[in-house]
């Protein structure tokens, strides 16, 4: 009979979350410091409606403008071509990769 044991599985699989949960909170803090100045002003509603919020294991961020499907679909000639892709993928440039030690 041939026995392979595993340990440590529960403390790689805690380490595994914690930097899960490092790498999400880093890349919703750079997307929102990377959209917010990329979203079009007019009267300044849209850019100030972006929150972020970090509920436990909820992360999100949104932006509640009744206005802003219509921005990021290119209704303002500031950024016609939207502006939420380009800021989500300049925060995922920005966050650096984690590696479990």
């Amino acid at each position: 009979m041939i026995k392979i044991q595993v340990t440590g599985v529960s403390q790689t699989l805690n380490g595994l979350r914690q930097e899960v949960d490092a790498y999400t909170t880093d890349l919703l803090t750079n997307f929102t410091t990377e959209v917010i100045p990329r979203t079009p002003i007019d009267t300044g509603l849209a850019r100030k409606s972006w929150q972020k919020r970090l509920n436990g294991k909820e992360k999100s961020v949104i932006n509640t403008a009744p206005h802003i499907t219509a921005l990021e679909q290119g209704r303002s000639r500031q950024a016609p071509n939207g502006f939420v892709n380009q800021s989500l993928a300049a925060a995922i440039a920005k966050t650096p990769k984690r590696i479990i030690k």
